[in-house]
């Protein structure tokens, strides 16, 4: 039997190498459909503080809604390597007059300013990114952890900030190709382009 890390592995390359043959115009309308679920979201009008990951290579555009979250004085903050701790973050605010520099994995990141730190818990939403992810919310990532150690921390002292996932229509894996280990946490929800997933049930 495949052990499920190896698993994992493969459905990593294989939904990496389906992203990277996007069309630029397929971007575009992801990124604006993507847009139109969350604003169709009356639960987020009174949310204010917004945690949305910088797109890297072909990671699904989030660049519009951290445009639409401005506009609407919501407060965007990004996701930072976390200078002293190996593999967990911090999350810094973002506006248009953040540096931002590229970090160990060439994703950009605003410049540690210790006072624009925001505590974890002061989050009402955060996106998270995702590779795969199955009917039942659980998702796969790069591997890293960063974000399973924020939904550990996040029901652990129950913590009022919601996680909701950001990906592709064809990011969705089958149930019973989807491998899950036991340290996975399920995400509460996932919005693609099409549909707004909220775990047992589908908004579309």
């Amino acid at each position: 039997m495949i052990h499920k890390s190896l698993m994992k592995d493969k459905i990593r390359k294989k939904i990496i190498a389906h992203r990277s043959t996007i069309t630029y115009e397929e971007k575009y309308y992801a990124a604006v459909n993507i847009v139109k679920k969350i604003v169709e979201d009356k639960r987020l009008e009174s949310a204010k503080n917004f945690s949305i990951f910088f797109s890297y290579k072909s990671e699904l555009n989030t660049y519009k809604l951290i445009q639409y979250f401005w506009k609407n004085n919501k407060k965007v903050y990004l996701p930072v390597l976390h200078p002293f701790t190996e593999n967990h973050l911090i999350f810094l605010e973002y506006t248009i007059f953040t540096t931002l520099i590229k970090n160990k994995y060439n994703v950009y990141e605003p410049q540690l300013n210790v006072r624009k730190i925001i505590p974890l818990e002061k989050l009402d939403v955060i996106f998270i990114p995702l590779v795969a992810f199955n009917s039942q919310g659980y998702r796969i990532g790069m591997g890293g952890g960063f974000y399973d150690r924020i939904l550990y921390w996040k029901y652990k002292k129950n913590m009022k900030m919601l996680p909701i996932g950001l990906a592709y229509d064809f990011q969705l894996i089958e149930k019973s190709d989807f491998p899950i280990e036991d340290w996975d946490i399920p995400l509460p929800e996932i919005i693609t382009p099409s549909h707004h997933w909220i775990f047992n049930k589908i908004h579309k």
